[in-house]
């Protein structure tokens, strides 16, 4: 191994950069990854969201309202109508209430000093049960819905730790909303929260009843299961209006779900097909470079086996000397790494902090060396079965 120094040395250049590169790009895949696996504690399937919008004054096709009529009577009616088709299990509606909209309606709640932000979702307690919304700290669907009911407030644990550090000390006291001290409300307690989609971390949501006589933005519709096909041939035009108010854009959550992630999951093709190139080159340079030590070190291969090593012992040589480069690299790989993380130069797209307390550096560490061990445990196999297969007699009879 001592005699290809120089090839040894572009090696591990080579597998060091290979590293560096593959180690960043799978914390990509991984912060991605991670975050659509975690627990949501709401259920999404099932769901058609749309919006609920209304004709203005003087717009073609407005009604007018005598003394007795509003666009809210009108909302009731859609709503009531809705509600009787025989495949829906809960219509509701609210502002700001539907995933992967990837709206935004920021507040704050304060308390003693004490601030709590969050995406503001205005529900009933029929989206509650529409999400079957669960708590980490045990309450049900139902008693839920009742915090809503009761006009209380419910806020939720973000992924990110410092966004609020205390967060339980705001169960079960009054706060103020915003930053308007009059507006007094009461949280009554912890849920999970709404995601924007699943590829982004959650800062912290704050659900708030909706409040009577207006008519919400966001239409949520829950069918009965298996009722999907059902439902779509039984709506027509008529279904969806009522007076001047109207729903556009009803549709399955799917659909939004897939258009709101569409640019993450491009990302992770992207950082996949790059790793992927990466791990082909690196395969076939040390399949091109053992092959060549192969037809270099026949004589020698020859010798070692005529006095007395086994075929296996040769092949297992050669898998040794590549696992010898492949350490190097690493112990060179590593203060590269930390130096990345402590100048905070890994920035991904995945709306997340990379430190040193993230998973994600060290999961993506521990699958680039295996990704390279078995890289190069192939591109070694075939040049070492033909080292094994190499006929002592023939190799050495020009000696």
């Amino acid at each position: 191994m001592r005699n290809e120094w120089r090839s040894n040395m572009w090696m591990v250049i080579q597998l060091v950069i290979v590293s560096v590169i593959l180690w960043f790009l799978f914390i990509g895949v991984w912060s991605l990854v991670n975050m659509s696996m975690r627990f949501k504690g709401y259920d999404v399937s099932d769901l058609y969201i749309g919006d609920i919008k209304a004709l203005q004054e003087g717009s073609i096709g407005y009604q007018p309202y005598d003394d007795e009529h509003s666009a809210y009577t009108d909302y009731t009616l859609l709503m009531t109508q809705i509600r009787s088709n025989p495949n829906v299990e809960i219509a509701t509606a609210g502002i700001n209430a539907a995933t992967y909209r990837l709206n935004a309606y920021n507040t704050s709640i304060n308390s003693d000093s004490i601030a709590y932000y969050g995406n503001r979702r205005v529900v009933t307690p029929d989206v509650i049960r529409l999400y079957r919304l669960e708590s980490p700290d045990g309450l049900s669907t139902e008693q839920l819905a009742e915090v809503i009911e009761r006009g209380e407030l419910i806020i939720s644990r973000p992924d990110v730790s410092d966004d609020c550090d205390n967060l339980r000390s705001f169960i079960d006291k009054d706060v103020f909303v915003g930053n308007d001290s009059s507006v007094v409300r009461h949280v009554g307690a912890l849920a999970y929260g709404l995601r924007r989609k699943d590829y982004e971390p959650q800062r912290g949501v704050i659900y708030t009843p909706l409040p009577e006589n207006i008519v919400p933005a966001q239409l949520l519709i829950r069918i009965r299961p298996g009722r999907d096909m059902e439902f779509r041939e039984s709506l027509n035009t008529a279904d969806l209006r009522v007076g001047n108010v109207y729903i556009s854009g009803l549709a399955p959550i799917s659909s939004y779900q897939k258009s709101s992630q569409l640019n993450d999951e491009i990302n992770m093709r992207n950082y996949m097909i790059c790793a992927s190139f990466l791990m082909i080159v690196i395969f076939l340079g040390f399949l091109g470079t053992f092959w060549f030590r192969t037809q270099q070190r026949v004589e020698e291969i020859a010798v070692r086996i005529v006095n007395g090593a086994t075929r296996v012992d040769i092949f297992r040589r050669f898998i040794g000397e590549g696992m010898i480069l492949l350490c190097i690299a690493t112990l060179i790989a590593i203060p590269i790494e930390i130096m990345l993380i402590h100048y905070d130069l890994i920035a991904v797209d995945t709306y997340m902090i990379i430190n040193f307390k993230s998973i994600e550096i060290y999961q993506s560490f521990a699958f680039v060396l295996v990704s390279l061990g078995l890289l190069i445990v192939a591109g070694i196999w075939f040049p070492g079965r033909k080292a094994m297969n190499i006929n002592p007699a023939t190799a050495l009879k020009d000696l």
